[in-house]
């Protein structure tokens, strides 16, 4: 069953909002069940390498990945609190410069995958690029960054954030795009993956959480987001996320 599916004049009765509650923590159980599991693989990897004078190179390697799911977990947590006090303590939209947040956010990933070899390359067309938008704005941006980082096979990750300004609907916006190298989201996904019941797709590993939150936020400032692939008609070669966010008034 599906949130969207409870939708009434845009509020929900007290049964499908225990319902969302129920998924939510369906959701929070499935992607720490995972961090827990890939820590028990990696600890147990540990103690075969200490056994083998050869191999003890390679516990390093373990207790990186180890720091990672760490990161991961922490990360879970603070996504769950702030998807959970959401409509409880909403701050006030004001212009917010999306470039420090931006730059906040790439420190974050880069401290916590520090065993990832990554190339994160921002490119904004100014340095006071202003939005209607307030302070979870960095969560937004940590959340996408670290799951590029997460569903990402290859020796280096690659991401490159694009910034430009674009009209629609005689609005102005600012477009923010995550072009990652990543493993990349089939098109039967990602009409979806931003929806709570995305945890009902196994094969999620923990992606849907984060941008359950991440679509709330940006929907608070009437603002847009969806994915689409990197490299056109090839969804395999990674993905790219996409934000419209209003332009923050000068007034």
């Amino acid at each position: 069953m599906k949130i969207k599916e409870f939708e009434k004049n845009g509020e929900l009765t007290a049964k499908e909002q225990g319902c969302q509650k129920s998924i939510s923590l369906d959701m929070l159980a499935h992607d720490i069940n995972n961090v827990f599991n890939n820590v028990r693989v990696s600890t147990q990897l540990c103690k075969i390498f200490l056994d083998d004078s050869s191999q003890v190179s390679k516990v390093h390697e373990q207790l990186d990945l180890i720091g990672g799911q760490i990161a991961r977990g922490i990360k879970l947590m603070s996504n769950a609190l702030n998807l959970s006090q959401f409509n409880k303590v909403n701050p006030p939209i004001k212009q917010i410069n999306i470039i420090k947040p931006l730059q906040l956010a790439i420190k974050f990933v880069e401290k916590n995958f520090h065993d990832r070899k990554m190339n994160i390359i921002l490119n904004p067309f100014d340095n006071q690029i202003k939005v209607e938008a307030n302070e979870l704005i960095l969560e937004v941006f940590e959340n996408l960054l670290v799951n590029a980082v997460l569903h990402n096979l290859n020796h280096s990750v690659n991401v490159t954030i694009q910034i430009t300004q674009i009209m629609k609907k005689d609005q102005d916006y600012i477009k923010i795009q995550f072009l990652d190298n990543g493993i990349g989201i089939s098109d039967d996904r990602k009409e979806w993956i931003f929806n709570n019941s995305f945890l009902k797709d196994k094969h999620g590993k923990g992606m849907g959480f984060g941008l359950s939150l991440v679509k709330e936020i940006i929907d608070s400032y009437g603002g847009f987001i969806w994915v689409e692939n990197r490299i056109k008609g090839d969804y395999s070669k990674g993905s790219n996320f996409v934000i419209l966010i209003p332009v923050g008034s000068d007034e």
